[in-house]
């Protein structure tokens, strides 16, 4: 609304007083009084421009987005020399996520009124979303240059040269701006400030200077756990491991459980000469009760040692009741060794508890009942991670006897019933399990989960609308519950419901595409809150956003819909979601298939020899079967080149060529 009010001066009194009161209006959200008032002034002035983007920037904000298109759409018509409605429009476009259609608008608006410092804010944006770094920094200079008094275009310069990979120039521009506006600048501001500028240094490849910057600033930074992490960062990868160590101790005063610190000192100690078994002695000494103090030395304890130490740290567990400790173990089973000593210390705690109720022979009172439940659930566990699954049900089952009113014994037993491919018992294991506590939610989602694996579809409905905000109806695509959707409509595509699966992928498809689109709320936001560390890794986190497992999930379920049944999934979303997968999982070799053969029936040349090459390059199975199908035109009709131009079919014949050798 701001790109309107200059445009406002040139208009009559009356009317400038009325489209004035129109935007106040809308600025304090009273949008159908604002509605109201730009009508007035469309009732002597129809063909307005300027009043017909203050009613379409209305009706959007209103929700009525194809009705605020078409008022754009009118004022564009009317005044195509005017900025102002090339602007509306584009954002109105940007609004339905047409990102390509909006950018041809505000750029055609920023050639109209470039030194529009509305427009050349929200065609920057635009370009960042895009990630269109080369444009977005040559604009970011120029609103710099025009309005250097302002923080926020020097933040937005050096951060565009920071995406731009011009490193130390981005360091000089925050340096300048420290300088220039520092005495202006909130001791918070200056904090984020400085904590970047030593991050650009870093990663320009001056780590001393990065180290010497941040020792030079440590006063002004607030935030002195992220200062002291990044410092001890810095001095392992200058190999001055005195001040490393001294740091990541100070690290450990302030956190003893935090696996980073103690990895990082690790590395310090081997590096140093100093063993880490002291290391460790000493710390147990002064974080008795600290985890991770205990935990870590199990790892790198000889086997030949490890039996009395294991005992012990196993023993002061079961006694607190704790179901993790095996999952705690599981690393110990990577070293084969260090796995038969933890066989035989579980075997003989279970032989002396049997015996004596006791788990270690030198101590002198009993242990109390709960221990031994922990013990078999402990040996239960580990008779699943050696693969002995018989014995893992049966131990299991003892376990139950022992104490028939645990829930975490029924979901370890529906655990291993899943191993087995029982998914039917699986399901009926964690139903007992909910049914011992129907207040807790972890339960009946498990519960759920394990019915949509066993294709119970309408149970897991009724279990996950017991905990919804409307009591009886379930809401899981308002809540963004992916695992929900993914397993449900694994399940419809097990019972061949093709329609309804497409459904819950689309749902996934979706909410990766509105957190994606989710950023653009953030970029002016940290540009003005100058929060710059947090979000370049906000970026970062979007640009592998499609590369997680869940979307290869809901992306390649869908094109398995698509290949099923075409009518489930239109086309073009089907090439759409083919396009990411081949952008972010290009080895899946599953993926790449269902690409392949998506392109395939799309007609999509490029596209499938892309897909083709990159299988052969995995050297997949399904390589051979479709270049070989693609040689012979007439099994592939889609790709007869006989009616192309002569240069395609030679540059088809190449590729053919190249893919069968």
């Amino acid at each position: 609304m701001e790109g309107l009010r200059e445009a406002v001066e040139t208009l009559p009194s009356r009317e400038s007083l009325a489209l004035k009161k129109a935007i106040q209006l809308y600025e304090s959200r009273k949008l159908p009084k604002a509605l109201k008032a730009a009508e007035k002034v469309l009732e002597s002035s129809p063909t307005h421009a300027e009043a017909l983007c203050v009613k379409a920037v209305v009706l959007q904000t209103m929700g009525n987005l194809e009705q605020a298109l078409a008022t754009s759409k009118t004022a564009l018509g009317r005044n195509l020399g005017k900025a102002v409605c090339w602007h509306t429009q584009g954002l109105l476009k940007q609004a339905e996520h047409q990102h390509k259609e909006a950018l041809k608008l505000l750029t055609q608006a920023y050639s109209l009124s470039p030194e529009n410092a509305i427009v050349q804010r929200d065609l920057s944006l635009l370009q960042l979303q895009l990630r269109q770094f080369e444009a977005f920094r040559q604009i970011r200079l120029k609103s710099l240059l025009a309005r250097a008094s302002a923080g926020v275009n020097w933040v937005a310069y050096a951060v565009a040269e920071y995406l731009c990979g011009h490193y130390d120039k981005a360091a000089e521009v925050l340096e300048s701006l420290l300088k220039s506006l520092g005495p202006q600048l909130s001791p918070v501001e200056v904090s984020e400030i400085v904590q970047f500028r030593g991050h650009v240094l870093e990663k320009s490849g001056k780590t001393q200077e990065a180290a010497s910057f941040l020792t030079e600033r440590e006063r002004v930074i607030l935030n002195k756990v992220a200062l002291k992490e990044t410092q001890a960062k810095l001095y392992i990868r200058l190999e001055q491991y005195a001040n490393a160590a001294e740091t990541i101790y100070s690290l450990l005063e302030i956190n003893p459980e935090s696996l980073e610190y103690h990895t990082m000192l690790q590395t310090v100690s081997r590096a140093s000469g100093i063993p880490t078994a002291d290391v460790y002695s000493e710390l147990a000494e002064k974080y008795p009760k600290a985890h991770l103090v205990q935990r870590i030395p199990l790892d790198f304890t000889p086997a030949a040692s490890l039996g009395a130490v294991l005992a012990l740290y196993i023993a002061q567990r079961l006694r607190r009741g704790i179901p993790s400790l095996a999952t705690d173990l599981k690393s110990l089973y990577r070293d084969e060794a260090k796995a038969a000593v933890l066989a035989e210390v579980i075997a003989g705690m279970v032989s002396l508890m049997d015996a004596e109720s006791k788990l270690l022979s030198s101590q002198t009172d009993p242990e109390p009942p709960s221990t031994m439940l922990w013990l078999l659930y402990l040996q239960a566990a580990h008779y699943k991670a050696t693969n002995d699954l018989a014995a893992a049900l049966a131990t299991i089952e003892r376990a139950i006897l022992h104490t028939p009113t645990v829930p975490d014994l029924y979901i370890f037993k529906g655990t291993v019933h899943k191993r087995l491919g029982q998914l039917t018992e699986a399901a009926a294991s964690l139903e007992e399990a909910r049914l011992l506590d129907l207040s807790d939610r972890y339960l009946n989602n498990t519960a759920a989960r394990y019915f949509l694996r066993a294709n119970n579809i309408e149970k897991a409905e009724q279990l996950l609308a017991m905990f919804s905000r409307e009591q009886g109806v379930m809401n899981v695509h308002e809540m963004q519950n992916m695992w929900y959707e993914l397993e449900a409509a694994e399940a419809h595509c097990r019972l061949e419901h093709w329609q309804q699966a497409a459904q819950e992928f689309a749902f996934v498809d979706k909410q990766f595409a509105e957190i994606y689109e989710d950023q653009s709320d953030f970029h002016m936001y940290c540009f003005r809150r100058m929060t710059l560390l947090s979000y370049v890794k906000m970026l970062d986190f979007e640009d592998t956003l499609f590369q997680q497992p869940r979307y290869c999930r809901a992306a390649t379920g869908l094109l398995r819909c698509y290949l099923a049944d075409n009518s489930t999934v239109s086309p073009s979303q089907a090439c759409q979601s083919a396009l990411q997968l081949l952008k972010h999982h290009s080895s899946n070799p599953q993926a790449l298939d269902l690409c392949l053969q998506v392109f395939l029936s799309a007609g999509k040349l490029l596209l499938v020899l892309k897909c083709l090459f990159k299988l052969k390059a995995l050297g997949a199975d399904s390589y051979a079967r479709f270049s070989e199908m693609l040689t012979k035109t007439g099994d592939c009709p889609a790709f007869d080149v006989s009616n192309m131009p002569p240069n395609v079919q030679k540059a088809w014949e190449s590729l053919i060529s190249q893919l069968s050798n």
